[in-house]
């Protein structure tokens, strides 16, 4: 948290331990509130359009190359799609506003966003390590099925792409963990 912001928690808390339940101030924490959920329906715009570039993506390959392969590349992908949705919608339940305009319902909302991503870092981190794994197993079983018609070095991209996915995933549940810790620290200090 920047220093304005940390010295209106501080203020709200002292607020609040001298009598109960405090409004929120016009601008300081109503801001913070709006910016959390404009980043949260921009981010759910953008999985939407990337579930439908995707998709297209893979109906067009599926089409062109009516192998067998393909198809369970695609159906892999649609699989992957719905399990990803599903976490989506169940994960962000409950996370979009808050209660009402008092302190301990901003926080206990920003607490439960924090939660939740943490959640979906470690969602993400295992679904990248399940998927890994059974693309490895896949590849190793069947060899043709996916031998690429380019250099012998084609395994290096997606590799390096599932690093960086791992090291976001881990990046981003440290960050959401460490939030999660100062705001349940702000809340014991708020009930003293």
């Amino acid at each position: 948290m920047n220093a304005t912001v940390e010295r209106d928690w501080q203020d709200w808390g002292t607020a609040w331990r001298q009598g109960g339940t405090v409004s929120l101030p016009e601008a300081g924490i109503r801001l913070v509130v709006e910016r959390q959920t404009r980043r949260l329906r921009f981010t759910l715009a953008m999985e939407c359009l990337v579930t439908v570039l995707v998709g297209v993506g893979v109906l067009w390959i599926v089409l062109a190359e009516r192998t067998t392969a393909a198809l369970v590349w695609g159906a892999a992908a649609v699989l992957h799609a719905a399990v990803v949705w599903i976490f989506t919608l169940w994960n962000r339940r409950g996370t979009w506003r808050p209660l009402s305009q008092a302190v301990g319902d901003y926080l206990a909302l920003a607490l439960a966003r924090c939660e939740r991503e943490a959640r979906a870092a470690r969602f993400g981190f295992w679904l990248v390590v399940s998927e890994s794994a059974a693309v490895m197993a896949w590849v190793l079983a069947s060899p043709r099925a996916t031998e690429p018609a380019g250099p012998d070095w084609w395994w290096i991209p997606p590799t390096g792409v599932t690093a960086a996915v791992v090291g976001w995933t881990v990046w981003f549940g440290r960050r959401a963990n460490r939030q999660a810790a100062k705001l349940r620290e702000l809340a014991r200090q708020l009930d003293d």
